[in-house]
């Protein structure tokens, strides 16, 4: 009981205003939501995600920023939850409001601008209900465009060595390397760079193996 007091009195605020500093020293940021239901208390918890760029170690992060509770949600109730939220941040650095695709949530950011238009606050950049997913969707779009099947090529380059551990031997006895795919998702591009890096690191000693 009294290290859940320590943490949740004593290190919590100042790592939260630590937090809260990076941000608003940041030259912009900006904020991801999601509703889902809680298992635990059985009602609806949004979830605050913010990136931002930290002038210190000059480079951008992804934290987690906060979480809120509702019973029936709404855009008025989202978006009351969502400025309480991040009321200490200054919100004229934020750039976009990324969001699920649900008519709420789109209602929401309708409402959320025109508040940011009132206050004569800078626009948000808007390309789409996710910036994520676009961006995603414009790396796999370029990829395609390519016709060389790299989907597929990742995708068999690490198949041949999942679950089989026969295959798996034979590889490192026959190429002396002990590296090996990793797993490829179609669905999340910018995060499969790592995939791509260790396929060409270790292309010839697949190409042997192969035909072996």
């Amino acid at each position: 009981l009294k290290l859940s007091y320590d943490i949740n009195i004593g290190i919590e605020p100042y790592l939260r205003k630590c937090l809260i500093n990076s941000i608003n020293d940041s030259p912009f940021f900006s904020i991801s939501f999601n509703e889902s239901f809680n298992e635990c208390f059985k009602n609806c918890q949004m979830d605050l995600v913010l990136r931002f760029w930290d002038m210190k170690r000059k480079q951008t992060f992804v934290r987690y920023f906060d979480s809120q509770f509702l019973g029936h949600p709404n855009a008025k109730n989202l978006l009351a939850l969502l400025n309480h939220s991040v009321d200490k941040l200054d919100a004229s650095n934020m750039t976009q409001l990324a969001i699920d695709g649900p008519s709420t949530n789109f209602a929401l950011y309708n409402i959320f601008c025109k508040e940011r238009e009132e206050k004569e606050q800078p626009k948000l950049v808007d390309i789409g209900s996710c910036g994520l997913h676009v961006i995603h969707g414009a790396f796999k779009t370029a990829v395609q465009s390519t016709k060389w099947d790299i989907c597929k090529l990742l995708k068999a380059c690490y198949t041949i060595f999942r679950e089989s551990p026969a295959r798996r031997s034979d590889f490192v006895s026959i190429t002396n390397c002990n590296l090996f795919p990793f797993s490829f998702c179609s669905t999340r591009w910018v995060e499969d760079r790592k995939v791509s890096d260790r396929v060409l690191a270790i292309w010839n000693n697949i190409q042997s193996i192969v035909k072996f």
